[in-house]
């Protein structure tokens, strides 16, 4: 995939930079996958059911499960916050590890996979939002095709964030990048 990406451990800084507690974290979510913020070329629809339009937002674990779908942008919102915000810079045995993991940049075929997850969900949820609003209001119709976010060439990627289990850094060194107080 293009777009900007950074890696982040999966597990958020012992302390978080601003300042909630461990257990005011997103519950059960961060696991290695990665969160891809995704903008829709076509025009927005009239009734879209996306509060992010023309912006979507999908976190898709490394099984190829999505686990929160661009409905629950706040979710990843703030899965990205917990593992990021206060990082000043890379975390250098992570982004290592990533460049040899992908043969820097040439084998992008797992993050490829976990895109093309996040890019199904985005359709089906779409679609399944729609047909619901067909049940349920008055008045509602089918977006045309044009606006529908059915393929990947309707996309651009703006970024991604790679959230890695330490892909077989030193453990000290990704250690020390969990437990940083938010300027590691």
């Amino acid at each position: 995939p293009f777009g900007i990406h950074a890696v982040a451990p999966a597990r958020a800084p012992a302390r978080p930079p601003d300042g909630r507690r461990p257990d005011e974290r997103p519950p059960d979510a961060a696991r290695p996958g990665a969160i891809f913020c995704l903008r829709h070329k076509a025009p927005p629809t009239a009734r879209t059911p996306n509060r992010l339009w023309p912006y979507f937002l999908v976190y898709v674990r490394d099984d190829g499960t999505v686990r929160y779908g661009f409905r629950q942008a706040r979710q990843c919102l703030a899965l990205f916050r917990s593992l990021a915000a206060g990082r000043a810079e890379a975390t250098t045995a992570l982004e290592d590890a990533f460049d040899r993991e992908t043969g820097h940049g040439q084998r992008m075929e797992k993050y490829d996979q976990l895109l093309d997850a996040a890019l199904r969900d985005i359709s089906g949820t779409f679609r399944g939002a729609q047909l619901q609003a067909l049940t349920r209001e008055r008045g509602a119709a089918l977006a045309k095709a044009s606006e529908r976010p059915d393929r990947a060439e309707d996309f651009e990627l703006i970024a991604w964030l790679v959230i890695a289990d330490g892909h077989g850094a030193p453990e000290g060194e990704v250690q020390e990048a969990q437990e940083a107080p938010g300027d590691a």
